[in-house]
């Protein structure tokens, strides 16, 4: 069986050796029969079209005259569009926009005579080559006789009734506009110039069109204009444009004078609405502005700027002339300080450091549980008495600590203390006008007052309440004879403060009827207790100093605590030894 195959195999391959070149013959034999074909072809294209007739395909003024003689494509011609260039108008239309160009107006009239002798001359020229490519084209697309130069047609007529159309159709593409006349507060006025459209028709492509439809034969013609209509006009975004808002007088504390209102501005988005819709193309339309004038005008602050006191306070304290200087100091630094709506008062920044080269005394202030002298004590009266006012003024406090013992110049729970570095008292001017402080000293007495404007319908009051009293205890300090501190037997070493727990509540009053409107709690306020500490001296070194723990009473009062605790001597030394936590 495989011998067999193998010899099949060969016959094959040698049968198909011996037909490859009766293959390649046929082919070449096709390829020549094909050229000379196209050869006859063309040099029977090229010698020019037989007889005389017109080419196949060729079309005068929409008549095909094809396979005709000259004298039968003329008389084809007269009959079916002769008449028709004398006596029918050529209409165009352009959106809508007519015009009638008659034959009274064009004068126009057709030489078929020359139209024919056009149509016979295709595929009829000295080249041979343009011969064949002409009948080609009439072969497959045909060819319509371009018969202008035959037509009489009175162009210039013809013109000026195109471009009288176009008037219609010549604006250039704008876009809506607008300007703002007049002046602040005389007759101002928004002017909406309305969008043009564009167009993309001209009047030579129209023209052309015309000479076109004269071409074959066609009297109605319809264009469109090619219309790109301008934006639509947005109100609301040219509200917000040109929206101007009311400005209030404010006072200018550099200049200590109030500052112009600006009026506002607005227009009637809704009024206006019916005068866009109904505005033709680039018409100017004009918007009247409303006039608002803001809530505060510079007449208005001036006659309420400063005109009711918000709230005022005496405070009362011993005299002497390192505290007295200090005082006076620190109620000039905050004397005439205009605090904004909304901004915060700053006691320490107001101050500054408080230092002997800008005129500070040594002043009494807290080191731990002593009382020492400092530059710059007692100044805390000063800032105590602002806080109370700002409670009475219903300002928000912003940071306020309460000294580490009882103030028996404010009332209970009532104080502010201050350091530099630290505590600090603010408080923010959280009402709608300006509001200043005056502040003054005299024989150890502060007053401050707080102006401003009032318009609330409620005054406040500041209660306080006392929920735990700590007594102070009589103690013995055991110290040697040869004590650094010089102290002798029965020598006070620290004078007594009661400790107190105090809460205090900022209540609201009806101005017209005086009754309670709330009652909000508005801090809570500890004050240590500090023993009286006399010397004891003891001539064993080795007993260590004792002291006495006092009773703590953490019962609170029935009613509340309205005399002033006792008032300590200050006698303790003038260099102390640990920070100051206290100015006063």
């Amino acid at each position: 069986m495989k011998k067999n195959t193998k010899k099949k195999d060969q016959y094959t391959a040698a049968d198909k050796r011996r037909k490859r070149p009766v293959v390649i013959v046929v082919i070449c034999l096709a390829v020549l029969i094909l050229l000379g074909g196209l050869a006859c072809g063309y040099i029977y294209l090229s010698q020019g079209l037989p007889g005389n007739t017109i080419l196949e395909n060729v079309s005068v003024a929409g008549v095909d005259v094809g396979g005709m003689t000259k004298l039968e494509a003329i008389s084809a011609i007269r009959q079916a569009v002769l008449d028709s260039y004398e006596k029918e108008p050529m209409v165009v239309e352009v959106d809508g926009h007519k015009v009638s160009l008659s034959p009274e107006l064009t004068c126009a009239s057709f030489d078929v005579y020359n139209a024919v002798d056009l149509a016979y001359g295709y595929g009829r020229s000295e080249n041979p080559s343009d011969n064949a490519t002409t009948q080609l084209q009439a072969a497959t697309s045909g060819i319509q006789v371009d018969i202008l130069p035959c037509l009489n047609l009175n162009t210039d007529a013809i013109a000026a009734e195109l471009q009288g159309l176009m008037e219609k159709f010549s604006s250039e593409l704008t876009q809506p506009s607008y300007i703002i006349s007049g002046a602040d507060g005389v007759d101002k006025t928004l002017i909406i110039t309305m969008g043009t459209p564009g167009y993309g028709l001209t009047y030579e492509s129209l023209y052309q069109q015309v000479l076109a439809a004269y071409n074959t034969c066609n009297f109605s013609l319809t264009v469109s204009s090619q219309l790109t209509e301008p934006d639509s006009v947005d109100l609301e975004a040219i509200y917000k444009e040109t929206y101007i808002a009311p400005v209030n007088s404010t006072y200018d504390t550099e200049a200590k004078a109030t500052t112009a209102h600006t009026l506002g501005y607005s227009f009637d988005v809704e009024n206006a609405k019916p005068l866009i819709e109904s505005a033709k193309y680039g018409e100017n339309v004009s918007i009247p502005y409303v006039c608002t004038e803001p809530e505060i005008t510079q007449k208005a602050l001036e006659e309420m700027l400063f005109r009711d006191v918000l709230a005022t306070y005496t405070a009362k304290s011993g005299s002497t002339w390192g505290r007295d200087t200090n005082l006076d100091l620190a109620c000039k630094a905050v004397n005439g300080v205009v605090l904004q709506p909304g901004e915060t008062f700053d006691y320490n920044k107001t101050l500054g450091e408080r230092t002997a080269e800008k005129g500070y005394k040594y002043g009494a202030a807290y080191v731990g549980n002593k009382t020492i002298n400092t530059i710059g004590g007692g100044i805390c009266q000063v800032s105590s008495t602002i806080y109370y006012c700002a409670l009475m003024a219903d300002m928000e406090i912003v940071t306020r600590v309460n000294h580490g013992y009882l103030s028996a110049y404010m009332p209970m729970g009532m104080d502010a203390t201050v350091s530099w570095g630290g505590p600090e008292f603010r408080f923010k001017n959280n009402s709608d006008y300006p509001i200043r402080i005056d502040a003054s000293a005299s024989g150890g007495h502060t007053t401050v007052t707080l102006y401003g404007t009032d318009v609330k319908d409620y005054y406040v009051k500041m209660e306080y309440e006392v929920l735990a009293t700590y007594p102070w205890s009589k103690v013995e300090q055991e110290m040697k004879a040869d004590n650094p501190d010089g102290y002798k037997d029965g020598d006070v070493i620290s004078t007594a403060y009661t400790g107190y727990k105090v809460a205090t509540y900022r209540c609201k009053y009806n101005k017209q009827t005086d009754e309670l409107i709330s009652r909000e709690q508005e801090a809570i306020n500890v004050y240590s207790k500090r023993d009286y500490v006399i010397c004891k001296i003891v001539s064993d070194e080795t007993v260590p100093p004792t002291t006495q723990a006092p009773p703590v009473d953490t019962t609170p009062p029935e009613t509340e605590t309205t005399a002033p605790p006792e008032t300590p001597t200050e006698t303790e030394p003038v260099n102390p030894g640990g920070p100051i936590t206290e100015d006063g």
